[in-house]
């Protein structure tokens, strides 16, 4: 994962038939100091069937792969690439978004409710995990860039972060980056507002019937509190999009997915938060999911706790929970929600109320100017906040912390 990329696509996407079309270059360094010989990459839509690979070239020459799981695709290069060496690799493969949206996952990338969301769709290096649920069933890291030319069958709106150019009514340039992913959406009937808050320009993307005016509000409020409670937004642009499934949210760097039903404050403010705690601040969200979703809980409910009956350690991964999606299952006191969400965001604030505000927030800052575009680990946090605690307080922090997290 000590990688550098830089990635581009080719996109053509037919909205009519479900069917888009990409041709995709990844640039890659090895900043390790160890040669490598294998590539994973992260392909969520191959573990429902949405994907089709058609060509794997490495430097201009086809190499062998395999599928190692559900979602893993191990490139073997045909030779080892040493330290702060260079390689390509193009893929090119065919999606077919599918109308199915029960769970969050199979709504990343989908075509429902007159919207088509594109998240979760490219091959993106990882570390060889297979999508499993709950959670988000993705662990990336720092790209430098993304550029997309992206080609449309019909004139329609398109949501994506970054910069982005015209050249005609039926193609769209985009420029994004630095950033952990990069996910976008087309919807024909959709209309856009925009507004300013502290310098970032806020698009919001929705249909007719939404509050519009009101997500923009809240978008805008929400960036105005975590910009001076811990660090600046990274981008000029943040995208509010409406999501193809009505009641599921999910955050990509610079843009988020809100369905219809879910267009309220909490839940814009929740999502918003991941900018800070996922998209600034990363983390490996499938062994410690905590480290976005328990943050992102307590910074969307306005820095305040959260009720909860787990008994489990907040620190605990998905694979401590079973593989499955159930949002009935909320309410059970060994849940994920129950455990990485509320109890995790009422240990955030018992972490707040021991240190006192000031000295909280300062280890906070100090995070995200230490750690910007990196992966967090539990010991980069707590070590920060023992750091930062009062010298005769730090034994009873430690002693509260340990009862929650292992590290």
């Amino acid at each position: 994962m000590n990688l550098k990329a830089d990635y581009s696509f080719v996109v053509d996407l037919d909205y009519d038939s479900s069917r888009i079309e990409v041709v995709q270059n990844v640039n890659i360094v090895n900043r390790s100091n160890k040669s490598i010989s294998t590539l994973n990459f992260s392909v969520i839509p191959k573990a429902f069937d949405e994907f089709n690979l058609r060509e794997l070239k490495v430097d201009g020459n086809a190499t062998s792969f395999d599928w190692t799981n559900n979602a893993n695709l191990a490139v073997n290069l045909p030779y080892f690439v040493r330290s702060n060496e260079q390689v390509n690799v193009r893929l090119s493969y065919v999606l077919s978004p599918k109308s199915e949206i029960s769970t969050y996952l199979k709504s990343s990338l989908s075509k429902a409710n007159g919207v088509m969301q594109v998240s979760s769709w490219f091959p993106i290096l990882s570390n060889g995990h297979a999508m499993r649920m709950p959670g988000d069933s993705q662990f990336t890291i720092i790209a430098e860039s993304f550029h997309m030319e992206l080609n449309l069958n019909r004139d329609m709106p398109v949501a994506a972060p970054g910069n982005i150019t015209s050249p005609s009514n039926l193609r769209r340039i985009i420029d994004f980056g630095p950033a952990r992913n990069f996910a976008f959406s087309v919807c024909p009937s959709c209309n856009f507002i925009s507004g300013n808050i502290d310098g970032v320009r806020v698009k919001v993307f929705a249909q007719p019937g939404i509050n519009s005016q009101a997500a923009l509000t809240y978008a805008q409020n929400s960036l105005h509190t975590f910009i001076n409670k811990f660090a600046d937004y990274p981008y000029d642009n943040f995208i509010l999009a409406q999501g193809s499934a009505p009641s599921f949210a999910n955050e990509f760097p610079g843009i988020i997915f809100v369905g219809k039903n879910k267009m309220n404050a909490r839940i814009i403010k929740h999502e918003t938060a991941h900018q800070w705690f996922y998209g600034i601040l990363g983390n490996d969200q499938m062994a410690d999911p905590w480290l976005d979703e328990a943050f992102a809980t307590w910074a969307g409910r306005g820095f305040i706790g959260h009720s909860y009956c787990s008994d489990k350690k907040v620190s605990s991964s998905i694979y401590d929970f079973p593989d499955r999606f159930d949002y009935s299952n909320d309410g059970a006191c060994g849940s994920y929600n129950q455990t990485v969400y509320y109890k995790g965001a009422d240990f955030v604030q018992g972490v707040r109320t021991r240190m006192g505000d000031e000295r909280f927030f300062n280890s906070m800052r100090n995070l995200f100017r230490e750690y910007r575009f990196q992966t967090l680990t539990n010991s980069m946090v707590i070590n920060n906040w023992l750091e930062y605690a009062r010298p005769d307080l730090r034994t009873s922090v430690r002693r509260y912390i340990n009862r929650f997290i292992d590290w």
